[in-house]
């Protein structure tokens, strides 16, 4: 198989990036208004969610958690003993590490989904478009990489579909719904594939 570089791209970060000439822009508001319509919109009727999609909030919370990273290091450096130089360098080491290393790697395992799962693996539905479940993002993901089932029943909040997929996402899910803190959840469709047929999908 030969790899298009430029494509590979595209389906790792090009998306993310966004072009930011107008009628481009205009026309992914347009779609992401309608996927939020067809998939979300019960989470931004939640006044949480609706004040961090506004003006750049969601910002904040990290910039409040690199804070609390940084306090935590510098705080058990001097319970430890250390002096000022000694907790600042360990106040750092706790928020590179805790904050932009994991940011990074999240990052890139989030990528990963959207590209190697187009590229490697197995196809147990045939949905249109060349989606595919990967067995290492699928347990590095937390469920996300069983791509294939994500685009052939979309709105289930379960991935895995057979016993060895692991699923990680319907596990917590299933605990927060047994603890009475997740309501609603859309169980798989019976027939997945069907629910898909004829959509085209990227």
């Amino acid at each position: 198989m030969r790899l298009d570089n430029r494509a590979y791209y595209d389906d790792f970060a090009g998306w993310y990036e966004r072009e930011r000439h107008l009628p481009y822009h205009r026309m992914l508001d347009d779609l992401e208004v309608e996927l939020v319509q067809r998939y979300a919109r019960d989470v931004l009727r939640d006044p949480l969610y609706a004040f961090l999609e506004r003006n750049g909030n969601w910002l904040l919370p990290i910039a409040i958690s690199w804070l609390v990273l940084f306090a935590l290091g510098w705080g058990a450096a001097l319970a430890a003993g250390a002096g000022t130089t000694g907790a600042v360098q360990f106040g750092a080491s706790v928020l590179v590490w805790g904050g932009f290393v994991r940011g990074v790697v999240v990052f890139h395992i989030t990528m990963s989904v959207n590209s190697i799962t187009h590229l490697w693996g197995y196809r147990s539905y045939q949905t249109n478009d060349n989606s595919k479940n990967n067995v290492f993002i699928g347990i590095l993901a937390a469920g996300e990489g069983w791509h294939n089932n994500h685009h052939a029943d979309p709105g289930s909040a379960r991935h895995g579909r057979r016993w060895w997929e692991l699923d990680i996402a319907w596990l917590l899910i299933r605990l927060l719904g047994r603890a009475g803190l997740a309501r609603d959840v859309v169980m798989p469709s019976p027939h997945p594939a069907a629910a898909t047929a004829g959509q085209d999908r990227p």
